[in-house]
């Protein structure tokens, strides 16, 4: 039999605090703090790439978790992190939305409210259909959350602005979109509203935030930061849509200060209104805004070409006459091109209306004549008109030499723009053919032919 001593409780508790001290507990406390905090930074880390064989792995994964019900969570938390982020690469006939939200819920995590959120803002045209499943997720986690992160929380106080109602008054983009109306500059402010990251401005669901925040602004003086929030959200279909709005209304109230702006803007963001390609919506849902966007491109292209014809036949083709004719059949033309040497390039870069436009109107000979011609489409004819006094105009119908020429990076002369052997212009005769400015009137049969067979 062993005999122990007396056990003093008091003392040993007293002896094992100085075991562990309290500064130590008090350091140990503050690590974990800290650790606590940069697990949650990583939460919310991007993913901003995947791989190709990634999405596979993914997908064929999905359709066997569906197909087979594993007992087992086979997916990771880095697989659910792609899934949110790159739910619209991994989406195929096989696997939905649906599939994805359900694989996510299942495996829930707080992590996932951020991407979750920018998959619905992203995608912000298609979370009442299309996404709808994640939008749904969205919401019903945000509405859940109990957490300490100070975004999330501001978020879920401040839920309309994810309501993805198809009224105006239901629409969370809309509804933020009119707060910022109401006491800021622009949309670019939106962070003093709700702490979204700062990268969302291009987002889907801030196109509806800046469309909204100018609905008021149109027909009026183009706004100070219009641009600058075109260029921050860098989407061609919200420079489509916000611009032609304000290009219609410019049209309306005819004011040129205005129409330059506008112009310019346009040609930056979306690109010469005769190349009707860049300036068709990507999102092609809505016909409508199509018929807006189209109606906008014609405004421009006929304020451009106007501007050319008039500087044009001022300042490389001195030719009041030739000026006035051309004017009159403005809205006929579609497209223009200057050909010439740099030197005219340079003269014309330093007129306003025209400096914008030139890399696309403007073709560079190789020659170093100082011969000018101005190229005017119309239907399927191009008319061209030589700034050398003597030179006819020449009339080309579906001339592929003269469309190749006219496609090419450089030009030599302008001389090859030129047929000798093409039959004088008459009205029995719908082809490419030429015309002397020789008569008094030669306006008059020139018309006549073109109502007769340009269309």
């Amino acid at each position: 039999m062993i005999n122990l001593p007396d056990f003093d409780k008091k003392a040993f508790v007293k002896r094992a605090k100085n075991v562990f001290p309290a500064k130590l507990e008090v350091l140990l406390n503050e690590h974990l703090q800290k650790m606590e905090a940069l697990v949650a930074k990583l939460d919310v880390v991007e993913e901003t790439e995947i791989l190709e064989s990634a999405v596979l792995a993914i997908r064929r994964k999905i359709v066997a978790y569906f197909r087979n019900t594993p007992e087992q969570d086979p997916f990771s938390i880095r697989e659910r992190r792609l899934m949110c982020y790159f739910a619209g690469d991994i989406v195929n006939g096989t696997v939905t939305y649906e599939h994805i939200a359900k694989i996510i819920e299942a495996g829930w995590g707080d992590r996932y409210l951020a991407p979750l959120m920018r998959v619905c803002l992203n995608k912000w045209n298609s979370v009442s259909d299309e996404i709808a499943p994640m939008h749904d997720l969205f919401l019903k986690k945000l509405k859940a959350y109990k957490g300490p992160q100070s975004r999330y929380n501001e978020w879920k106080e401040k839920l309309d602005y994810f309501k993805a109602g198809n009224t105006r008054g239901l629409n969370g983009a809309v509804n933020l979109g009119k707060n910022l109306r109401m006491g800021y500059e622009s949309p670019l402010d939106f962070k003093s509203v709700i702490d979204f990251p700062k990268d969302m401005i291009h987002s889907e669901y801030f196109q509806k935030v800046i469309r909204t925040f100018y609905t008021a602004d149109v027909g009026k003086e183009i706004p100070q930061f219009l641009d600058k929030v075109l260029e921050e959200h860098g989407n061609s279909d919200t420079s489509m849509i916000v611009l032609s709005d304000f290009i219609k209304g410019c049209e309306e109230r005819s004011v040129k200060r205005d129409q330059l702006k506008l112009q310019s803007m346009a040609l930056h963001r979306i690109g010469h209104p005769a190349d009707k390609g860049k300036w068709t919506l990507f999102d092609k849902r809505d016909s409508e805004l199509q018929k807006k966007v189209e109606n906008a491109r014609q405004i421009v292209n006929f304020w451009l070409i106007q501007e050319y014809i008039n500087e044009i036949f001022q300042t490389l083709i001195v030719d009041p006459r030739r000026k006035e004719f051309w004017l009159q059949l403005t809205k006929t033309i579609s497209d223009v091109k200057v050909i010439g040497p740099a030197d005219g390039k340079r003269r014309l870069s330093r007129i306003e209306s025209l400096k914008d436009s030139l890399d696309y109107c403007f073709k560079v000979t190789a020659s170093q004549t100082s011969a000018y011609a101005f190229v005017m489409t119309i239907g399927s004819y191009k008319f061209i008109e030589f700034s050398e006094k003597g030179n006819a105009l020449y009339i080309y119908r579906n001339d592929e030499n003269v469309d190749q020429l006219l496609g090419a990076n450089r030009i030599y002369s302008v001389n090859d723009l030129k047929k000798p052997y093409l039959p004088n212009m008459d009205t029995s005769y719908a082809y490419s053919c030429r015309m002397v400015h020789k008569s008094s009137n030669w306006e008059y049969p020139l018309l006549m032919w073109m109502k007769r067979y340009v269309r």
